[in-house]
């Protein structure tokens, strides 16, 4: 299968979940609509949707921080059990030399890792927190 055929297949995919979780929304703010006519014109019913639903007000910088802080999170504790695996094939190397370098390869990929994801974490709250300051949002709060 060539990258091209894997592109557009996801791409598909992708659109097609899309419609199918966006429609309803669209079909329930038409009902709203046309049910009581209180909506102005250009709004969706989205506001009346959310309290329904028992959603949060939080801005878009609030959510794709905190699904950013936890996907960061996962990928540190994979990296921490990197190391702890290291260390543990180091330590039952056995004076084995093979071993003994596999497991530094282990612990250098897992510390490097590391860095890279305390990077990427410092590197979010920085620009989300200058985005929100700049737009006025609320709803992020960092570390």
């Amino acid at each position: 299968m060539t990258y091209l055929h894997k592109a557009a297949t996801f791409a598909t995919a992708a659109t097609m979940m899309a419609a199918t979780l966006i429609t309803p929304v669209f079909a329930a703010a038409a009902a709203a609509d046309d049910a009581d006519g209180l909506l102005e014109a250009g709004d969706l019913g989205l506001d009346q949707i959310r309290k329904e639903a028992g959603f949060g007000k939080k801005s878009i910088y609030a959510t794709v921080g905190d699904i950013i802080k936890i996907a960061l999170t996962l990928v540190g504790i994979i990296a921490i059990v990197l190391v702890i695996y290291g260390g543990f094939k180091w330590m039952t190397a056995g004076g084995s030399e093979e071993k003994v370098d596999e497991a530094k390869k282990i612990l250098y990929s897992g510390a490097i890792g590391l860095v890279i994801i305390f990077s990427a974490y410092a590197l979010t709250t920085f620009v989300l927190g200058t985005l929100i300051k700049a737009t006025g949002a609320e709803g992020f709060t960092g570390i």
